[in-house]
């Protein structure tokens, strides 16, 4: 695809995106022909119409659940953890207390969401306090409150065993990590994997 072309279609996608969704965006694109690409749509601030820039930062969303598991297999190489170990091996009781199949699921079941656990993101309280009426542009999540939407029985998730998305796996995959080395999954990010040797220079964790 040529680039004037490439061009034409992510801003006929930005136009559709402006038409129907609320605040700003931001997309670069890596081109062998033309380099890398920047677009940007939408207001930073949608009160003050700020308009977005490049130096706005955004959440990476599950973008992290590819550097968690990298430091996954880190620690497996180290002979830290293997992929068999279970939840309760690695982390408090209280962490996973009332969640439906945390206990015994396994590394390996949190990497390919295939431990039966409930995401709490479809969780209809988390979705009115994350995203609706009670939502908080400001708040910070501490990093076990997400738990908290699915200490019940569950209600989405299949049976362990069977394929279903869930973000609770990679919240409890990234608590195993700092169990093991006692330091932040952030540090862990920076020191471990040096991130800061790919040049992310606006890029990295969000202390809490």
């Amino acid at each position: 695809m040529g680039d004037a072309k490439l061009r034409a279609e992510v801003n006929a996608i930005l136009r559709l995106r402006d038409n129907t969704i609320a605040g700003g965006e931001s997309v670069s694109i890596a081109s062998s022909q033309a380099g890398p690409l920047c677009f940007r749509t939408g207001f930073a601030d949608i009160n003050k119409t700020t308009p977005v820039q490049e130096k706005h930062l955004f959440g990476v969303g599950s973008i992290t659940k590819v550097f968690v598991a990298v430091v996954i297999f880190q620690l497996v190489e180290e002979g830290k953890l293997t992929l068999q170990d279970t939840v309760q091996k690695h982390l408090p009781a209280d962490i996973y207390r009332g969640i439906d199949d945390a206990e015994n699921a396994s590394i390996y079941q949190l990497l390919n969401h295939t431990s039966g656990i409930d995401s709490w993101e479809d969780d209809a309280s988390w979705l009115v306090d994350a995203r609706g009426s009670r939502i908080g542009m400001h708040r910070i999540w501490q990093k076990t409150e997400t738990l908290d939407y699915v200490r019940r029985t569950k209600q989405t998730a299949p049976s362990p065993g069977t394929w279903s998305y869930a973000n609770t796996n990679y919240t409890l995959l990234g608590l195993i990590v700092e169990s093991i080395d006692h330091v932040l999954f952030g540090c862990w990010l920076l020191n471990c994997m040096e991130i800061n040797n790919l040049k992310l220079e606006h890029s990295g964790p969000l202390f809490v």
